[in-house]
């Protein structure tokens, strides 16, 4: 039997909201955790997907959208989450990756977006495996060169066997009450993220059950992937790799 993939679809709810601790650096990188696969044209190989940011603090832009969201937010507003949001890739700088079993580099898009598949061997992968997931994952770390930034990713092993769920983010698990834009914009930059209730604690049987690997999907930007990490660590979700299907504000 192949990978079985179970979609979860979204359904609205609401909720009101606190404050958010994530601090904001005025230069940065982050990676998602992301998923590796059986290259299928040889079964000794996998292709592993790494995703990311490297981005610097725009204050101007920064400064106008706070303007702005005061007077609808009014209270409690995330500024570390305006500044996230409103920051600029920074393109085309070199990025590498180190703790593999070779180190490489890439460059960042465009939009300072770190996107790229790496191959790797089995024999590779077996060195580096830790348990995560139903099939474990591996960890590295990426830098800018001659900067002090650095950060660590994941990589998600799902080999041909198995179970992944795969879920919608907002309004499935997180309450952003996407049919009301002044709603989203309360419940994405005021107070902590709030989980919709009871899904947490269904994933984690799901998990424990089906030993398997979840994929969350959401419309929004990698710039708030940080914030959504904070959510899935305090609200207990499993916690595997996560697509966002928006990159950049630019």
């Amino acid at each position: 039997m192949g990978r079985v993939l179970l979609l979860l679809l979204s359904v609205v709810f609401t909720s009101s909201s606190i404050t958010n601790a994530f601090l904001f650096d005025k230069k940065g990188l982050f990676l998602v955790p992301s998923v590796a696969f059986r290259d299928r044209s040889s079964a000794s190989q996998w292709t592993l997907y790494n995703q990311g940011w490297h981005y610097e603090e725009n204050p101007v832009k920064a400064l106008l959208m706070e303007k702005s969201l005061e007077l609808i937010v009014q209270k409690d507003l995330d500024r570390n989450r305006v500044k996230m949001f409103t920051a600029e890739g920074k393109e085309k700088k070199d990025v590498c990756i180190d703790g593999l079993t070779r180190s490489m580099c890439t460059k960042t898009d465009n939009e300072g977006r770190i996107k790229n598949p790496f191959t790797m061997t089995n024999e590779e992968i077996e060195l580096l495996r830790q348990p995560g997931g139903n099939g474990g994952k591996v960890t590295f770390q990426a830098s800018i060169p001659k900067k002090n930034i650095k950060t660590q990713g994941e990589v998600y092993l799902c080999d041909d066997e198995g179970v992944t769920f795969i879920s919608d983010i907002d309004d499935t698990i997180k309450i952003t009450e996407v049919t009301s834009s002044t709603q989203t914009l309360i419940n994405t930059f005021s107070g902590d993220f709030k989980a919709v209730p009871g899904m947490a604690e269904i994933y984690r049987h799901w998990a424990g059950q089906y030993n398997a690997t979840f994929a969350y999907l959401t419309a929004s930007p990698d710039q708030l992937y940080p914030f959504l990490r904070e959510f899935f660590d305090r609200e207990q979700f499993p916690s595997e790799y996560t697509q966002s299907s928006v990159h950049s504000t630019r």
